[in-house]
């Protein structure tokens, strides 16, 4: 990805880099072993392999064995400074809207080598490292410590302070056409030569490599340093003494102008300088001008000049309403219904899992997931004990065998087809169902085993003779216990415990040693099956 053009010569940069940043010789020296473990740790391990094939769960169990070549052979790639061999890599192209009908609808995405990305990530962690002082106040995207939040209340502020004192001020809101795939390699050639450092980048810039983004930032915040030296010589005047220039968040742009003819020619002058130095272009679909205290007729001749469409407050930036004046309640009306969806889900989370059916359904009269049961099973619900039983009740009550749906006397005769048939057609649909089936005889629980009753042993014992996976889960919640047991039971199968393995995959820092027997590493199947300490305990129990 990244193409090739015209590089400013380097006599030409000293404007814009009077210093010398003596990092730049970090990027290029030996990778340790320590930095390549590091970012192997956060590998996902089941992520799509590169043409390679291996995949982080390969490098995290190797290691061990495979460090010191790793190193090597990455050492020897920075050495020569060319990566060329692996720098071949598949193309995804994901889709950015359903019924993609063009090239532009999709987003290519590069699955590259594991040597490649692993040496991507450990230039990105060096560089990022030293990032914030190279890079403006300007630009607030993949800077640690820098908020998307800052940009738009600064430019809130500078609209409101226009508006404030009667100051006319232009905004032009643009987005950068296709940036991965069009920043030019001899431009970052020339712009790190310029930071101190001859370093040669050959299809480097590209969707998916974690070094990519750095250097997208580094070529937008050339452009920061190009306004900011026309506003010292005198050849770009904002509108306010100490505003900043520009805006930048990622490939999103803001640029802040006085609304005059000569003003806006020479910003267009200075974008298309930056696309021929660079490669980069504004997207022609997606830029805007906008001006407090302008009138129709300037605003028109100055959209027409920049070749662009002109646009009102309120106008959304970083997905916020920007405006020049106290916005109304319908103005907010999509980020209100947003973080209504939101809350939802928020206050669903503060019930325990195995809880969250509601205390107002009734099972009979409202659609719970069955349909209103008293209008598909009309014979049934004749003979109910409680018409207004809640579905939280059944749900509580029906696994322990307290509580009757209908009256004994529905079943002291012969059922009529119908009945029967509505009887199954419910049993069916729900298998923690009740039944009091009016006999003097006790109900008794059949269990598969040699043992008449069920027992937790038995349960463990037939689970370690037969592991195999249930073949349908929906099957699995039916089995008669305690809701929470299904759902713990259910999480374990899932592998969504939070045992050491998977907190581990989290970020956390944990020993690899179960905590019970310390002889493997705690994941779900270990504590299921495999962990002595824990087998011992459930023996002594059941």
């Amino acid at each position: 990805m990244g193409s090739d053009s015209e590089t400013l010569p380097v006599s030409d940069w000293s404007m814009l880099y009077p210093l010398s940043f003596a990092f730049t010789d970090s990027l290029t020296s030996h990778v340790s072993n320590a930095e390549i473990a590091e970012v192997i740790k956060d590998w996902p391990p089941n992520k799509s392999p590169g043409p390679d094939g291996f995949t982080g769960e390969f490098f995290k169990f190797f290691l061990p064995e495979i460090c010191d070549e790793l190193r090597l052979s990455i050492n020897r790639g920075l050495q020569v400074l060319s990566l060329h061999p692996l720098n071949n890599s598949f193309i995804a192209l994901i889709p950015k809207k359903e019924n993609p009908l063009s090239s532009a609808d999709y987003r290519p995405i590069s699955v590259v080598h594991s040597v490649q990305k692993i040496t991507s990530k450990i230039l990105a962690n060096r560089l990022k490292q030293h990032i914030s002082s190279l890079i403006s106040d300007s630009q607030s995207g993949f800077v640690q410590g820098r908020l998307i939040t800052e940009n738009f209340l600064y430019a809130q502020q500078v609209v409101h302070k226009a508006r404030k004192v009667n100051l006319p001020l232009a905004l032009f809101k643009a987005d950068i056409h296709k940036a991965f795939d069009t920043l030019s390699w001899s431009f970052l050639h020339s712009l790190f030569l310029a930071l101190g450092k001859s370093i040669s980048l050959k299809k480097r810039v590209r969707q998916e490599d974690p070094l990519s983004p750095y250097l997208f930032i580094l070529a937008m915040d050339f452009l920061a340093r190009w306004l900011s030296k026309l506003v010292e010589v005198g050849a770009f005047f904002p509108p306010f003494t100490s505003l900043k220039r520009c805006l930048l968040y990622a490939d999103d742009a803001l640029f802040f102008l006085q609304p005059s003819l000569q003003q806006c020619q020479l910003l267009q002058i200075i974008l298309h300088g930056f696309q021929a130095l660079s490669g980069l272009t504004v997207n022609p679909h997606k830029f805007d001008l906008l001006f407090t205290f302008a009138d129709s007729h300037l605003l028109s001749l100055l959209s027409s000049e920049l070749g662009c469409d002109s646009a009102n407050f309120p106008i959304t930036y970083l997905g916020l309403p920007l405006s020049d004046k106290k916005l109304g309640k319908s103005a907010y009306g999509p980020l209100i219904g947003k973080f209504a969806s939101r809350l939802a889900g928020w206050s669903g989370a503060l019930l325990s899992f195995a809880g969250r059916s509601g205390e107002l359904a009734l099972f009979w009269h409202h659609d719970w997931g069955l349909g209103i049961l008293k209008h598909t099973f009309p014979q049934l619900f004749s003979f109910a004990v409680d018409d207004l039983l809640t579905v939280s009740t059944f749900l509580r009550l029906a696994w322990t065998s307290q509580h009757e749906l209908f009256m004994p006397s529905m079943f002291s005769s012969a059922l009529s087809s119908t009945q029967l048939h509505q009887l199954l057609l419910l049993l069916s649909n729900n298998p923690n169902l009740f039944l009091n089936l009016g006999s003097h005889i006790p109900d008794t629980l059949l269990w598969k085993m040699q043992l008449p009753h069920f027992t937790s042993a038995s349960f463990y014992k037939l689970f370690k003779t037969n592991p195999a996976p249930l073949s349908d889960l929906r099957l699995f919640w039916k089995l008669k216990a305690p809701p929470k047991m299904i759902v713990f039971a259910w999480q374990m199968l899932q592998q969504r415990i939070r045992t050491q393995d998977v907190l581990q995959k989290r970020g956390w820092h944990l020993a690899n040693r179960c905590p019970l027997c310390t002889i493997a590493l705690e994941t779900p199947v270990h504590i299921s099956q495999d962990c002595s300490s824990f087998v011992s305990v459930c023996q002594r129990v059941y």
